[in-house]
């Protein structure tokens, strides 16, 4: 496996190989619960929440250019 798919999927907390439904409603759902609105009262969540929110952005971008190609 592609060390760094294998690492985007870790991102999303998927198995290495999952498709791409099973990638875009991972996706979805972790970008609810982390989302950086939902941690506005707190400066130092927010900015971690960003951040984070921003790696999981670059995880499915990458994922789904992959899988669509494929």
């Amino acid at each position: 496996p592609d060390p760094i798919l294998a690492r985007y999927y870790a991102n999303l907390e998927l198995p290495y190989g999952a498709g791409l439904s099973t990638v875009r409603r991972t996706w979805r759902r972790l970008v609810k619960k982390y989302h950086p609105d939902l941690h506005s009262a707190d400066g130092g969540k927010k900015r971690t929440a960003t951040e984070l929110l921003q790696g999981l952005n670059r995880a499915y971008d990458e994922l789904a250019k992959h899988l669509e190609r494929k």
